[in-house]
């Protein structure tokens, strides 16, 4: 049977306090991925719209209707589904949930571990699912299923039961496959959100604190201020400052972070910190009123080496970027690449790399909803340094995405 379904965006950008969750949009889930192996491969801590449901089996009916196999471990039947693949990035709780578009859709769900024997164990029924909830859909909560604190149940046999299974304790590096079956055809899609919240987050700890003001006037701004992990974007917390400004929040020690800071009306900042011993740290902004001709240099969007390709800890200030684009119709955002003045690199690489990198912005926001008419790109390799210094982690300030934005007056 035919069986397709795409990604939308939401246009907002969404914090959850226990993780950041970006948002992907205009990707095509190939028919295969109705069966185990040509499972769609994701990212945790992002969210996927689908706008419909996916629309049957696929080639292969992993799970048929049959009498003495256990309804409350698997399936009844499979009937419209897709499969998920993730990795887990970080010792760490997971958690997910699936958020249908219509209480009367009904999304069963399993989570298996990935092995390479997982398909032929399948087959000769010799697996059974680490997580899995197949009841009835309940409508006052949305018909939402997924895997959340504060439950105790692994399982949820069908009819009335609680629609949520108990959190997994999962470690870098494993794999899981997720099915997820819709028992009516033609619904109207779901939202999925897969978090990893990390373990021991403050088992070691401090605080940063400061104040938050208008670079032009110096005046206090009431703003948000957002702790994230640097190398997964996963959010710590996300607090308001105070009516002068002021702000004051836990930190874990020992881990490569970043703080924002944002306010309407304002474009915001992000700084890199890493605290290697107890003692509270200052760090104060001063953020930029929207204005003309305005940058931004984004330093959390991070590439593989030698790679355009966009590492999902660099989504939580490009979501940033992108809200703002969103909002504000009438700007414009040239979006120049700029890499580390290597000696050993080739000049004309570098070049091409850091625009390679540019495009790879341009087409995530063009993506997301922002018309290409608005986006430029130029690619400076390393001939812009911010700062000359033989100091690699100093240096990677310099590997960074500039925006400099314009407003249109016409």
């Amino acid at each position: 049977m035919k069986h397709f379904f795409c990604t939308y965006f939401l246009t907002f950008f969404c914090f959850l306090f226990v993780g950041s969750i970006a948002i992907v949009k205009g990707q095509w889930i190939e028919p295969s991925a109705a069966d185990l192996e040509g499972a769609w491969e994701i990212n945790v801590n992002q969210t996927y719209t689908f706008e419909r449901s996916p629309i049957g089996f696929g080639n292969i009916k992993e799970f048929k209707l049959e009498k003495g196999r256990s309804s409350y471990l698997f399936f009844k039947e499979e009937r419209n589904t897709v499969w998920i693949s993730f990795e887990v990035p970080y010792d760490g709780k997971l958690l997910f949930e699936i958020s249908p578009y219509q209480a009367e859709d009904d999304y069963d769900w399993m989570l298996f571990a990935q092995t390479d024997s997982l398909a032929k164990c399948l087959l000769n029924k010799s697996v059974t699912p680490i997580r899995s909830n197949n009841a009835r859909n309940n409508k006052d909560i949305g018909a939402k299923t997924g895997i959340k604190d504060g439950f105790e149940n692994l399982y949820e046999k069908p009819g009335p039961g609680v629609s949520y299974s108990s959190p997994l304790q999962v470690k870098e590096g494993d794999k899981y496959f997720l099915i997820v079956d819709n028992i009516y055809a033609e619904g109207k899609g779901f939202d999925l959100k897969i978090q990893v919240s990390p373990n021991a987050l403050y088992d070691d700890s401090t605080f940063v604190y400061g104040v938050v003001k208008n670079k032009i006037n110096q005046k206090p701004i009431i703003g948000d201020i957002t702790l994230e992990d640097d190398s997964t974007a996963f959010i710590f917390q996300k607090i308001t400052t105070d009516s002068s400004g002021k702000y004051r929040i836990k930190v874990p020690l020992y881990r490569p972070l970043n703080l924002t800071a944002s306010a309407k009306n304002h474009l915001f900042n992000t700084e890199d910190f890493t605290i290697e011993e107890s003692g509270e740290m200052e760090i104060n902004f001063n953020l930029d009123s929207i204005g003309h001709n305005r940058s931004i240099n984004l330093f959390n969007v991070h590439f593989p080496p030698n790679s355009d390709h966009i590492l999902p800890s660099s989504f939580a200030d490009l979501d940033r970027l992108l809200q703002f684009l969103i909002e504000n119709q009438e700007w414009s955002a040239k979006i120049i690449g700029h890499s580390n003045s290597n000696v050993w690199a080739n000049e004309k690489f570098l070049q091409k790399l850091s625009m390679k990198r540019a495009i790879a912005v341009k087409t995530y926001l063009i993506q997301n909803g922002v018309d290409e008419d608005r986006l430029s790109c130029i690619g400076m390799g390393g001939k812009r340094p911010l700062i000359k210094t033989n100091d690699a982690n100093l240096g990677m300030k310099n590997l960074r995405v500039e925006i400099q934005l314009t407003r249109d007056n016409r």
